[in-house]
């Protein structure tokens, strides 16, 4: 049986997963930290 933490952490991924496809980045390992530094998706103007 999974613990918590291990199903915590596959819906982490999953929805992580979801974001690149989401916002085309092709390198699934880049930090969103950095996507939001540069403004990438920043729908706001």
């Amino acid at each position: 049986m999974k613990s918590d933490q291990t199903i915590i952490r596959e819906n982490h991924m999953e929805q992580l997963y979801f974001n690149t496809k989401l916002l085309y980045i092709k390198n699934p390992n880049i930090q969103f930290m950095d996507v939001i530094n540069k403004g990438v998706g920043n729908f706001s103007k």
